[in-house]
């Protein structure tokens, strides 16, 4: 009785610890600082869990300006100095909305539209079915506009999915997908991603994902997914596989 009492107790303090810890790395994810947003993105990258994705689609709401300060030689739509490299980031992060669908989309290997920095006055008409009380040169508002549109979208897609959602339907869900955004996050998470999901092995890959990524090879519907398709295709010893840490 008493090791059940202790084990209790061990369970309530690990999860209150998870959980404290989960709130401070979104707090640090929408920080003005891209040290402490990169670090956090990192830690939720490598939760890929549900909580991370409720979270986001919550962030992704939210319709706040936070200029990032420190970027270096980030590349991203507010970039001021362009020192000719740096990591490319086409989301306009800061704004908090792009922000949480930045790693939204990464982590679920959806295209929301997250990525999308231009939206017309006659495509919001178009999506939203009505018109719109907005002036037709003010960009600004289109897009945030278009955002919750989309944060909308997300959230009933979670509420949809939520319950059979795992990382690795996700995953070759979109390399089934003819969306050539979400092969690029896929492909990417097998080339480089740092943790292995459940079910994602070696026999599951053979049977299961290569024979997509031998398709999208051969697509003409994008040559980036295709050269990397082929790239993670000629990794005949499996190192993508093997460079990966168990979550």
């Amino acid at each position: 009785m008493k090791y059940n009492y202790l084990l209790i107790l061990l369970f309530l303090f690990n999860f209150c610890f998870s959980q404290s810890r989960l709130t401070k790395e979104l707090q640090l994810f929408k920080s003005e600082n891209f040290d402490d947003v990169t670090s956090a993105r990192k830690y939720l990258l490598g939760l890929h869990n549900k909580e991370v994705i409720s979270a986001l689609i919550e962030m992704s709401k939210d319709t706040s300006f936070v200029e990032l300060k420190n970027t270096g030689d980030l590349i991203y739509p507010g970039t001021k100095r362009f020192y000719g490299h740096g990591w490319n980031v086409r989301y306009d992060i800061d704004w908090l909305s792009a922000r949480a669908g930045w790693l939204l989309e990464e982590i679920t290997f959806q295209n929301f539209g997250f990525l999308k920095k231009e939206i017309s006055y006659n495509e919001l008409v178009e999506i939203t079915n009505d018109k719109l009380i907005l002036k037709r040169n003010d960009e600004a508002e289109r897009i945030l506009t278009y955002r919750k549109i989309i944060a909308d979208e997300a959230e009933k897609w979670w509420m949809k999915n939520e319950n059979e959602w795992t990382d690795y339907y996700a995953l070759s869900e979109a390399l089934k997908s003819y969306n050539v955004y979400r092969w690029d996050l896929a492909i990417h998470y097998l080339r480089f991603g740092d943790y292995i999901f459940k079910n994602l092995n070696i026999e599951n890959y053979t049977k299961e994902l290569k024979p997509k990524l031998i398709e999208i090879s051969n697509s003409k519907n994008s040559e980036s997914a295709s050269f990397q398709a082929k790239l993670l295709l000629n990794d005949d010893e499996n190192y993508w596989y093997s460079n990966k840490k168990i979550k």
